[in-house]
């Protein structure tokens, strides 16, 4: 091929657009192939070597879709569709290359040349021809085809100059293997070529094979509460693992395992497991919790993780602390007129109004700074207290607390005595020597309490 060598028309398609050239000399030659474009003010070089024999091929489709550079840093137009391009032979001396190429359009199969001889191949299918593949994983693929003229199947990979998916954000292709890169659905396509001694190049498409990436992702309930006595046992809840896209034929077996002792699931071949807190949490998120995925057809496992973490009931928080007077009335023995100073009763009874104090409290955990566990969405809890006392109240009734179920609770207070009604001497109640609030098993607050007719001290 001379360097005046002249130029020919090309229109660019989605998928195709081969050139090529063959060395026919006995030494290797420097090729220059420059694509002219917008009415001839642009151009686009690719400078090459070929070895002596050998053949050189370009695809200027894949050149615009991979946004490759020519030898002076230059890209092409994404939207280019037209152009005409000229091959030129840089090297001195005869022999030279020799132009073979033949553009390809989207729907261009074939093309047998002027020789008998000339056989290339029809294309085929991929093998497997349907591809299924995790997430960042890989699955190796072939590619059948038929000779042209002998009528045979034959693998046809070595040919494919263009392997390419519907979608480089879900899966990519490359010879021979496919990558998935996110969950989803496309099509692996290729494009190839045969170059004999003169003849015309045989082009040919493969049929597109649907590919499947699939990601495996794991929920776990990320807090539990650990309890203390067969009365309050550790909190439990589902892990549950999924498999996107929904409804992928995908054979295969779970394993499920934990990274410390803190929670155990089992070691079922489940897609659902239930999660169990057996030990408080050293530090937040200590305990991982993971499934794995194995498919039946080998195609290779993928493995999901969830944090977990035990919370065990410490301490109490006081976000309220309301006191109501007369809140609380009650009937008592009436007071005994000849014998008020020693609260001496009638066997009628009268109602006394009593003060009514609230606290409202949160449960903390072990942590520091400790967290609420209502605000972690651990409302459930079971609290109970004992509450001994010393009194000088005859013919009294007082609350004693009587926590309510529950991570953010109210404890109440009143005292309502026939010593307490109008000309009474008075009285006191006072915890001995404490109250001590229990949350799913664990002591969490002591509290000293001294009651009168007219008031409650607590301390803390």
């Amino acid at each position: 091929m001379s360097p005046d060598s002249k130029s020919e028309p090309m229109r660019f398609t989605s998928h195709n657009q081969l050139v090529a050239a063959t060395d026919g000399s006995s030494r290797p030659r420097k090729a220059l192939v420059t694509l002219h474009y917008d009415n001839g003010a642009k151009t686009y070089e690719i400078q090459q070597t070929v070895a002596a024999g050998d053949q050189l091929w370009l695809n200027f489709a894949d050149l615009i879709r991979n946004r490759v550079a020519d030898r002076k840093g230059r890209v092409l137009p994404a939207d280019l569709a037209l152009g005409t391009y000229e091959v030129r032979d840089l090297t001195p001396g005869l022999g030279g290359l020799a132009e073979n190429s033949l553009p390809v359009s989207a729907t261009a199969r074939h093309r047998r040349g002027p020789s008998g001889n000339c056989c290339g191949v029809d294309g085929g299918t991929f093998n497997p021809g349907e591809l299924v593949v995790a997430i960042d994983g890989a699955i190796s693929v072939g590619a059948d085809g038929t000779d042209y003229c002998s009528n045979q199947e034959q693998d046809v990979s070595p040919l494919i100059t263009s392997w390419y998916t519907d979608s480089s954000t879900i899966a990519s292709a490359s010879y021979k293997q496919v990558k998935g890169l996110a969950a989803g659905l496309t099509n692996l396509e290729g494009l190839g070529v045969t170059v004999l001694p003169d003849c015309d190049l045989h082009n040919f498409q493969e049929s597109p094979a649907p590919i499947t990436v699939w990601q495996l992702s794991l929920f776990c309930n990320p807090h539990l509460v650990i309890g203390n006595g067969m009365d309050a046992p550790g909190s439990s809840n589902t892990c549950t693992a999924s498999i996107t896209p929904q409804g992928i034929n995908l054979p295969g077996v779970y394993s499920w395992s934990v990274s410390t002792q803190n929670v155990t699931v089992p070691n079922s071949n489940q897609a659902s497991v239930t999660e169990t807190a057996k030990s408080a949490s050293g530090k937040p998120d200590d305990t991982v919790v993971t499934v794995k995925y194995t498919p039946s057809d080998g195609s290779g496992a993928q493995s999901a993780t969830a944090a977990v973490t035990v919370h065990k009931p410490t301490s109490l928080a006081v976000d309220g602390d309301t006191t109501t007077p007369n809140a609380k009335t009650l009937n008592v023995p009436c007071l005994d007129p000849n014998n008020k100073q020693a609260c001496g009763a009638t066997s009628q009874q009268c109602p006394d109004s009593s003060y009514l104090r609230v606290r409202t409290y949160d449960v903390l955990d072990q942590f520091n700074p400790p967290n609420k566990l209502s605000d972690l969405g651990l409302n459930s809890s079971v609290n109970t207290e004992a509450f001994p006392i010393t009194t000088t109240c005859p013919n009294f009734y007082f609350e004693s607390g009587i926590p309510a179920n529950g991570t953010s609770f109210q404890d109440q207070f009143y005292l309502c005595s026939t010593c307490c009604l109008a000309g009474g001497p008075g009285c006191t109640v006072d915890s001995n020597p404490k109250q001590t609030i229990s949350v799913d098993g664990w002591d969490v607050r002591d509290v000293q309490a001294h009651y009168t007719c007219s008031s409650v001290t607590l301390n803390p």
